[in-house]
């Protein structure tokens, strides 16, 4: 059974952001949560009536990861990433969870078929997202078995207000 409202976790490896009055975050099943740092309150910060936040249905889904994604809050609105079978994407939505918009694609000259991109260790800086990306791909290996083999790690900067991207340093693993 799923706990009521007020008594969500984060999921176990959700990332989370602050802002100046509370902390955003994802249960298990990709929907946002914000605490209230004043008050401690905790909530859904969906608004849609008989909704059980447990689906995409949910207006603050954000990721079918059970992991959570990548957020941070910066100019009054909280930014978050999802890994999409079209790419790495960025959205923002308005403080109180509302208002969902597409930002920018993220990775988009590493995005194509067999390719996995995991953004991870991000920062904002001034209206900059730094932030790291492994890229991978799905090979055979001597055994004929399927894995994953890591192909390059990239450190890349966008830039928020002119949703322009360009990396900053390349690593390729052999």
């Amino acid at each position: 059974a799923m706990p009521g409202h007020g008594d969500w976790v984060p999921a176990k490896y959700s990332y989370g952001a602050f802002s100046e009055d509370g902390y955003y975050y994802t249960t298990n099943y990709g929907i946002l949560y914000y605490l209230d740092l004043a008050n401690g309150g905790n909530a859904c910060l969906c608004t849609k009536p008989g909704c059980s936040h447990d689906s995409e249905e949910c207006d603050t889904f954000l990721s079918a990861s059970g992991d959570g994604c990548p957020m941070f809050f910066w100019d009054g609105g909280l930014y978050y990433v999802n890994e999409e079978a079209s790419g790495v994407q960025l959205y923002r939505r308005n403080a109180d969870g509302s208002g969902a918009e597409h930002v920018m694609q993220l990775c988009r000259s590493y995005t194509e078929d067999k390719k996995t991109i995991m953004v991870d260790n991000y920062q904002v800086a001034d209206g900059i997202f730094y932030y790291c990306a492994t890229i991978s791909a799905v090979v055979k290996d001597d055994a004929g078995a399927l894995r994953e083999k890591r192909e390059a790690t990239v450190i890349n900067r966008a830039d928020l207000r002119a949703k322009r991207e360009e990396t900053v340093a390349k690593g390729t693993d052999t």
